[in-house]
């Protein structure tokens, strides 16, 4: 043909080479074949595909007639595939803070929280829990590879601890992380969004626990006491003893009194009466 190559587009997905004349009979034999492009992710068609033309003179005519026959059927078909390729994958961690409120962090603190997945499709790390001491008083859950684009939704808690007078964080910390496609589609790229801050922050509060056993200030109480008890008894049979002297007093006069009325009757009643005492009638 006048053109031995074709191309194939959107709009023009189906081409000819031709017309093609022949002159003389016989059999014909020709080679359709693609040439590879460039596309990342395409395959191409690497086969030759082969054609034959048969052209014959029927008995009695002066016309020649071509006859075409394909390997694939009715036509050469040009086969291509697209692959998508997963774009390179992204990492990302959560980072987790330790706030310790009420003392001082000691040697022997330890606490330990636990990364969980709240998306069902959500990457984990190796590892999903982190010890935070006094030495390492923050930590990170990751690297957490994400392969593909979407939002995934994580908590972070606490696991709570025996010490006694530490109040343990019982929230659910949300961590949300989005991971979009680079415009070129060869890449993820992942973000993490936390709840408060640049972190998720764990919060533990000490109290002070109470004073016991006071030696001193229960003495002190306990002797104050005592003679406050040995002071009152001390004033009550005061108070009894003044009483009785008070009424043994009364009673003493009253018991004079009645003896001098008792003796002013008896001479009285003797003299009246004449005795030794002097004449009828004397006064004394």
């Amino acid at each position: 043909p006048e053109k031995t190559e074709l191309a194939l587009t959107k709009d023009a997905q189906t081409g000819t080479f031709g017309p093609i004349t022949f002159e003389n009979t016989g059999k014909y034999e020709y080679v359709v074949k693609e040439t590879s492009g460039a596309e990342e992710n395409m395959e191409y068609d690497s086969a030759e595909h082969k054609v034959t033309v048969t052209v014959s003179k029927p008995e009695e005519e002066n016309v020649l007639t071509a006859q075409v026959s394909y390997e694939d059927g009715d036509a050469v078909g040009v086969r291509n595939v697209w692959e998508e390729v997963p774009p390179a994958p992204a990492e990302a961690a959560v980072e987790v803070t330790k706030l310790l409120f009420g003392r001082d962090w000691l040697d022997a603190d330890s606490f330990t929280v636990t990364l969980t997945a709240s998306s069902e499709d959500a990457p984990m790390p190796e590892k999903t829990q982190l010890a935070l001491t006094k030495d390492a008083q923050a930590g990170t859950f990751g690297p957490i590879t994400f392969e593909k684009a979407g939002t995934f939704e994580y908590a972070v808690t606490e696991t709570p601890g025996t010490e006694e007078n530490m109040t343990y964080d019982t929230a659910q910390h949300k961590v949300t992380v989005t991971v979009d496609k680079s415009e070129d589609g060869k890449s993820l790229t992942a973000s993490v969004a936390y709840e408060n801050g640049s972190a998720v922050k764990i919060r533990n509060d000490w109290e002070e626990p109470p004073e016991t056993g006071d030696p001193l200030g229960l003495g002190i109480a306990l002797t104050l006491l005592t003679a406050s008890v040995l002071a009152l008894a001390f004033l009550l049979a005061f108070r009894r003893r003044t009483q009785r002297r008070q009424r043994k007093k009364i009673e003493s006069k009253e018991k004079g009194r009645l003896r001098n009325q008792a003796s002013f009757y008896s001479v009285c009643i003797c003299c009246l009466s004449g005795c030794r005492h002097g004449p009828a009638g004397s006064r004394f």
